[in-house]
């Protein structure tokens, strides 16, 4: 249904398809703003990019997708046309989700197989609208998994390379006895990469362009907005405290859970995403096969589709009474689920 059609649930794709055709020029799609390169005398001629300029919802944003996405991106943009860099994009979805099928089913994991295949939101925020979470999640789960520590770093800068929040699970690898050495050398290689997104220097724009994103962007938001409103707290404070709860959280069950690594990694995730000011209905697909037999996450994959009817404003805004509907009831589930200690994954 979704395979042959653009999105209709979200625009991001045209930057894929104009990071991806900058690549292909050779220009680096970090360094400048699309509004900005749009006047530049060789690529203002370029008939793709400008079939693509009028789709973009990022126009006076630097690009904040990393490096492994930016291949992606130039791969479909070798189609060059919108339709066939839709096609290809979600040709390596369909390829991921059929690797992540047989992977699951090899290892017995049949409620992961069977959430991210039968859930709506995985299906219409993956397939449907390509959001990457699709590419970080695979990797992620591989990093978790995988048996040799040279495959785990791997796994893991992959996701990183796909979606910047992996990062945050680092520590649930390094407190696992690490070879240091191998995690050195990781680290090492992704230093060319970090430079060449900043053309040689420290990446500023793009850093720019996260910035941007955390400090000004409102769609969906959890408990702390209502605080916010409530009280009146300037949003940089409570986003302060709130890193410091994620980061306070993160350590704490790397050291001290015993979960096994998956509900570990939701756990910190689901924290992390529950204390966010933006929360997109794609930002929960990770928490899909993360831990798939969680009440809360279920509860959330069918809550999180109130928030779409803010998509219907300019600028997108939800609804103070959907957000009380939304994050009351994902309140009440993660009461019970506590009361009744039913977080395990199978």
């Amino acid at each position: 249904m979704y395979f042959f059609v653009l999105p209709a649930g979200s625009d991001d794709f045209y930057r894929f398809l104009w990071d991806g055709r900058l690549l292909l020029l050779g220009e680096n799609p970090f360094l400048e703003l699309p509004v900005t390169l749009r006047a530049v005398d060789h690529l203002k001629t370029d008939d793709f990019l400008a079939s693509l300029y009028p789709g973009l919802n990022s126009t006076h944003y630097f690009s904040v997708y990393p490096p492994l996405m930016q291949g992606f991106f130039l791969l479909a943009a070798l189609a060059g046309s919108v339709n066939g860099g839709v096609l290809i994009l979600r040709s390596l979805v369909l390829v991921f989700d059929l690797f992540l099928f047989f992977w699951c089913r090899r290892r017995g994991k049949w409620s992961v197989l069977a959430a991210f295949w039968l859930c709506p939101l995985w299906i219409y925020e993956g397939v449907g609208n390509l959001h990457l979470e699709v590419f970080a999640a695979t990797f992620l789960l591989l990093a978790l998994h995988s048996p040799r520590e040279g495959s785990r770093i791997a796994a893991l800068a992959a996701a990183v390379q796909s979606k910047l929040w992996p990062i945050l699970l680092l520590p649930l690898f390094l407190f696992r006895r690490p070879r240091w050495k191998l995690w050195i050398l990781a680290f090492v290689l992704q230093i060319p990469l970090v430079f060449w997104m900043g053309g040689g220097g420290w990446p500023y724009p793009f850093l720019a362009g996260l910035s941007l994103y955390s400090e000004h962007f409102l769609f969906n938001p959890g408990p702390l907005q209502i605080l916010r409103s409530l009280f009146d707290l300037p949003r940089a404070v409570l986003a302060g405290v709130a890193g410091i709860l994620v980061l306070s959280f993160t350590f704490f069950t790397a050291l001290w859970g015993k979960a096994p690594p998956d509900r570990k990694a939701g756990n910190i995730y689901f924290f992390y995403i529950f204390l966010s000011f933006c929360i997109h209905p794609w930002y929960i697909l990770p928490l899909i096969v993360l831990q798939p037999l969680r009440p809360a996450v279920l509860a959330w994959t069918y809550l999180i589709f109130l928030s779409y009817s803010g998509y219907r404003t300019v600028p997108a805004t939800v609804p103070d009474v959907i957000l009380f509907m939304e994050f009351g009831l994902l309140t009440i589930f993660l009461f019970l689920e506590r009361l009744g200690g039913r977080t395990r994954i199978r």
